[in-house]
C-alpha cells in the first residue's frame, strides 16, 4: 500500500511566475493532472481549466486511457491540501504502471536576483488572495517547494512517468528535481515548456499556455513518436515566442532584480529513452 503523502512546513522565497507513436490500450496507463491558476495572480483560472482540458484529452485518446483512469485536480480545488488530498485518494498504481503526468500552474525560483534551481524552485498552488509574504505562504502550507512535490510524485510508485510541465521556469523541477526524487521509479522522462530562467508564454491572445497548445494540435494530427513530435513542438514554441515577446512588449530584464526572459524554449529529459517508444 502506498504510504499517505504528507508535508512538512518550511521557509522561502518566490519570484512569481508569469502569466506520444501511438500506443496500444493499457490498463496500467493513468493521467494526473493539476491546475492552478489563481486570479489575483494574472491569469484567468479558464487558462487553466482549458489546458487541463484539452491536454487530458489528448493523452487518452493517444494511449487510449479510459475515463476511470484519468484524474484531475483544478483551480480552487488544486491548493496544497488538496493536493495531498487528490494523491491519496488515487486508485492503486503498481510498479510496472504508466503515470503520465501533467500540471499548469505559476512557478518560480526562490530568490528575486536570480532564476530558479532545484534548491529554491517553488509550486504557486490556489489561494483565494495574495498570500504576500513569500516564507509564510510556504510554512502556512499554501505554496509548496518543488522538491516536495517531486518527493510526493515518487511515492506514487510507478514504473513509468512521463511529466509535462507547463510553468514558467520549469526546467529546474523537470531537469532536476523530478529525477533526483524518484528513486522508486525506473523510468521518468520529463518535458517543461521553459527553461530555468525563462518564461512560459501564454498564447498571444491569452487563452492557452502557448507549449500546450502546441502539443495538443501536434498530438491531434499524424502519429509519430513523441520523441520526434517534441522536437517539432519545440521548435513552434521558440519562433511563436518572438513574436508573442514584442507584441506585449516584454522586457528581458528589470532593475534591482531577475526576470525571466520572455524568448522560450521547451527542455526534455529522457535518459532511459522513454520517450521514442510513446
Amino acid at each position: 500500500m502506498r504510504r499517505p503523502v504528507a508535508f512538512a512546513a518550511r521557509s522561502g522565497l518566490l519570484l512569481a511566475f508569469c502569466v506520444a507513436g501511438a500506443g496500444s490500450a493499457r490498463a496500467d496507463d493513468h493521467i494526473l493532472a493539476v491546475g492552478a491558476c489563481p486570479a489575483w495572480a494574472g491569469v484567468p483560472p479558464a487558462v487553466c481549466e482549458t489546458a487541463v482540458t484539452e491536454v487530458t484529452a489528448a493523452l487518452s485518446a493517444r494511449y487510449n486511457v479510459p475515463e476511470s483512469q484519468v484524474h484531475t485536480l483544478l483551480n480552487a480545488r488544486a491548493t496544497v491540501t488538496g493536493f495531498v488530498d487528490f494523491l491519496n485518494a488515487l486508485p492503486p498504481i503498481a510498479a510496472d504502471d504508466r503515470v503520465f503526468l501533467y500540471i499548469v500552474m505559476h512557478n518560480g525560483g526562490g530568490h528575486q536576483d536570480r532564476a530558479a534551481s532545484a534548491k529554491d524552485d517553488i509550486l504557486v498552488f490556489w489561494s483565494d488572495s495574495d498570500p504576500g509574504v513569500i516564507e509564510f505562504a510556504i510554512a502556512e502550507g499554501k505554496w509548496l517547494r518543488a522538491s516536495d512535490f517531486g518527493d510526493a510524485i515518487g511515492q506514487l510508485g510507478m514504473g513509468t512517468l512521463v511529466a509535462i510541465l507547463e510553468d514558467c521556469q520549469s526546467g529546474a523541477l523537470g531537469l532536476e528535481i523530478l529525477h533526483e526524487t524518484t528513486p522508486k521509479t525506473d523510468r521518468v522522462a520529463t518535458i517543461a515548456s521553459a527553461q530555468a530562467g525563462q518564461y512560459a508564454n501564454l498564447t498571444l491572445d491569452y487563452k492557452q499556455p502557448l507549449f500546450s497548445s502546441l502539443l495538443v494540435a501536434a498530438m491531434r494530427g499524424p502519429k509519430v513518436p513523441l520523441s520526434e513530435l517534441l522536437t517539432t513542438v519545440s521548435g513552434q514554441v521558440t519562433d511563436s515566442s518572438g513574436p508573442i515577446c514584442a507584441a506585449h512588449k516584454v522586457k528581458s530584464a528589470t532593475a534591482g532584480g531577475f526576470t525571466p526572459d520572455c524568448r522560450q524554449t521547451p527542455v526534455i529529459r529522457d535518459p532511459q529513452a522513454v520517450l521514442p517508444g510513446l
